[in-house]
Parts: C-alpha cells; sequence; structure tokens
C-alpha cells in the first residue's frame, strides 16, 4: 500500500493505492493526525483500492473529528466497496 498526499489550498487530497485492511489502518492511524495537521477540508481517494477493513471507518471518523463531516469526502471509490460496506456516510454529496 501507498499514500500520495495532495496539498491544496483548502485542504488535503490522501490518495490510497493497495489495500486498506486492518494492520496498515492501525499503521496509519499513528500518523493520520500528522498528516491532516492544519487542514481545513480532507479527501480521501480510493482509485487503487479494492479491499477495506472496518478500521478504515475507525480512520474515517478519526478524521471527521478534526476537519467536521462536511469536510471530508471519499472519492474514486470502488462501487463493489459501496455495495459490501456501509460507505454512503462518508460519502459527501455536495
Amino acid at each position: 500500500m501507498s499514500i500520495n498526499i495532495i496539498k491544496e489550498e483548502q485542504g488535503l487530497i490522501i490518495a490510497f493505492n493497495g489495500n486498506l485492511d486492518n494492520m496498515k489502518c492501525l499503521t496509519l492511524q499513528e500518523n493520520i493526525l500528522e498528516y491532516i495537521k492544519g487542514a481545513k477540508k480532507v479527501i480521501f481517494d480510493l482509485l487503487g483500492v479494492e479491499k477495506i477493513s472496518q478500521m478504515f471507518f475507525h480512520l474515517c471518523n478519526l478524521v471527521i473529528n478534526h476537519v467536521k463531516k462536511e469536510n471530508f469526502n471519499i472519492i474514486n471509490i470502488n462501487l463493489e466497496l459501496v455495495k459490501n460496506y456501509n460507505v454512503n456516510k462518508f460519502l459527501n454529496c455536495n
């Protein structure tokens, strides 16, 4: 799994590539707050992700607690992930 962090004027895009299993998400959890420090908006780009774990949702909630739900979004998510997991609550369609 790899991560690419793209800084924009309004916030960050964190692009993931590879599977986000429990162990990878636990490792990310240790660093995610440092990554998003000072960001007003955070977007998780899941273009290269085919599998996620329950810990991924914990990661989402961790970010939401710092930037508010309306400033968090998930983009480029595989439709199979949408069908198999309850990710709709994290998708910001505004």
